[in-house]
């Protein structure tokens, strides 16, 4: 896995698409997908990870991977402007990993792209207030929560 993976990190998308590539006609797995797919995701080609995102899902992935596909597929098809379906998956990501905080993010910008404004900043406000720790805006929480509470 190394050579893909510095590859990657090297921003060397193509090449690692050509070594995943080969990888996958022997191997299939979900990690190598969801490697795949955000290779292809970071050149632009948003239709074609959304398939291989789909297909890791598929597969299995570990927890730690399997919430980082559902942020990248969902926010994929938010480019896409297939923004029902980025919905759902971002939702179904939820339902599975109800407190980790990229996926809330990234539901509040698809809820803003569908003109839910106020469900989008609720969101983002809850999420917000949920994971700092910042003394300053914590003194403030509950005011907050309770408008926050009002934004939809």
């Amino acid at each position: 896995m190394k050579d893909f993976l510095s590859m990657k990190k090297d921003g060397l998308y193509e090449d690692a698409i050509k070594v995943l590539r080969e990888r996958l006609q022997t191997e299939e797995t979900g990690e190598l997908y969801h490697h795949f797919a955000q290779c292809h995701d970071a050149l632009g080609y948003e239709k074609e990870a959304v398939t291989y995102y789909e297909k890791a899902l598929k597969l299995g992935l570990p927890d730690e991977v399997k919430k980082d596909t559902y942020v990248c597929l969902g926010s994929s098809c938010q480019v896409l402007e297939q923004v029902e379906m980025a919905l759902q998956i971002l939702d179904q990501g939820l339902s599975e990993f109800p407190d980790y905080p990229p996926l809330h993010l990234f539901r509040s910008l698809v809820l803003f792209s569908c003109n839910q404004e106020g469900a989008a900043l609720q969101e983002v406000l809850y999420t917000y207030l949920n994971t700092t720790s910042d003394r300053d805006v914590t003194k403030y929480r509950r005011a907050l929560q309770h408008y926050a509470a009002q934004l939809t």
